[in-house]
């Protein structure tokens, strides 16, 4: 286990998320501000202080250090209102794979 996990802490957290629907009410809240979350919200919680949420949103640069931050400041605003300290977000890339069809 990494020295930056606290596992009770975590644990905590993982829950509250749960029972918040906080995932849930950042995509709303995202897609009200105009933003397409894609493919879903995934969250890694070492402790309180350190709380990263990852997001894959369509049709923005993931480069642009402006738009990310404007879209931190909302979902922080979010996570806020629901009791949770800030996250830090990550924007994953587009999936080049989404168009493609299996099997």
């Amino acid at each position: 286990v990494s020295p930056r996990v606290n596992i009770e802490e975590s644990n905590e957290i993982v829950r509250n998320i749960e029972k918040t629907d906080l995932a849930i009410k950042v995509v709303d809240t995202l897609k009200v501000n105009g933003y397409n979350v894609d493919q879903g919200v995934a969250f890694a919680i070492y402790s309180r202080n350190d709380q990263i949420i990852s997001l894959r949103i369509n049709d923005i640069d993931i480069k642009d250090v402006k738009e990310k931050n404007k879209i931190e400041k909302i979902i922080n605003k979010v996570a806020q209102e629901n009791n949770f300290n800030n996250f830090t977000l990550e924007l994953v890339p587009p999936n080049i794979y989404k168009n493609n069809k299996r099997g």
